[in-house]
């Protein structure tokens, strides 16, 4: 509603209202890994393609997977190793 409050403020005029919705807005908390519908759905997914792509082309040494592994995780909070 902080939306239309605003756009009234500025000058825009509200012709009809059709439906009004009113929800609690959650984020995502990257340390629990909760307030998102799907996060385990969309995690598992992303997972299961990472796998199956394999590598980048850069990749060529165990200590080069150890490190993709590892920069995987921190960006995305999924273990490739497991």
């Amino acid at each position: 509603m902080d939306e239309v409050r605003l756009a009234v403020q500025k000058g825009y005029r509200i012709l009809e209202i059709h439906d009004v919705y009113k929800y609690q807005v959650t984020q995502y908390n990257t340390e629990t890994g909760e307030g998102v519908l799907f996060v385990n759905y969309i995690n598992t997914f992303l997972k299961l393609k990472a796998i199956a792509s394999g590598y980048h082309g850069r990749v060529r040494s165990p200590e080069d997977e150890e490190r993709y592994v590892e920069l995987f995780w921190q960006s995305e909070s999924i273990r490739l190793d497991s």
